[in-house]
């Protein structure tokens, strides 16, 4: 189920630091939340082999890490969005 789960993490870690290149004039929003959930996977995968070594493992952390990292994805697709639009409107004109 880790695996599964990891495996989502960079693949949408992916997503986000490969779309900027799709687009002629983007955001730095989309590679920078990209970053931060490429990150995010590798630091799971360390949490997940830590939570088998302690008895009841409380994930406080992720009180401030899953709003920073929404926030980020928010700011990323919307970066891209007005990228889009503005290599749109440039083509056209």
């Amino acid at each position: 189920m880790h695996r599964l789960f990891v495996s989502g993490l960079f693949t949408l870690g992916l997503l986000f630091a490969f779309a900027p290149l799709y687009s002629q004039d983007y955001g730095g929003g989309a590679l920078i939340a990209g970053i931060a959930w490429l990150i995010y996977a590798i630091y799971e995968t360390r949490m997940y082999f830590w939570a088998k070594t302690v008895h009841a493992p409380i994930r406080v952390d992720l009180l401030i890490i899953a709003p920073v990292l929404y926030l980020l994805s928010i700011v990323g697709v919307v970066s891209w969005v007005i990228g889009e639009r503005r290599a749109r409107r440039h083509f056209r004109s």
